[in-house]
């Protein structure tokens, strides 16, 4: 019976020392591979968190999100001229 209580003793230190020790791991998540740097808006750089809508099976990034509605309210010839005015 001894062996048995030590063994559960060792299995239950490595346990809580497993449950204690801090994690250094870094999860990246890609971000999105836009087709513009600069927000067609406002010409300002791309924000992560500014927003991003979907465009003729692209990605489009934004410096805010007022600018995502802006840019969902114009007609297809104008979000294209906005990206390239914004983005040489």
């Amino acid at each position: 019976m001894p062996r048995i209580a030590n063994l559960l003793i060792v299995v239950a230190l490595f346990a809580s020392l497993g449950c204690s020790a801090k994690s250094t791991e870094v999860i990246k998540t890609e971000a999105p591979d836009f087709v513009n740097a600069n927000c067609p808006i406002m010409g300002s750089e791309v924000e992560p968190d500014g927003g991003q809508t979907s465009w003729n099976g692209k990605e489009v990034g934004f410096c805010c999100g007022k600018c995502v509605g802006k840019f969902d309210a114009m007609d297809d010839s104008q979000k294209q001229s906005a990206i390239d005015k914004h983005n040489p």
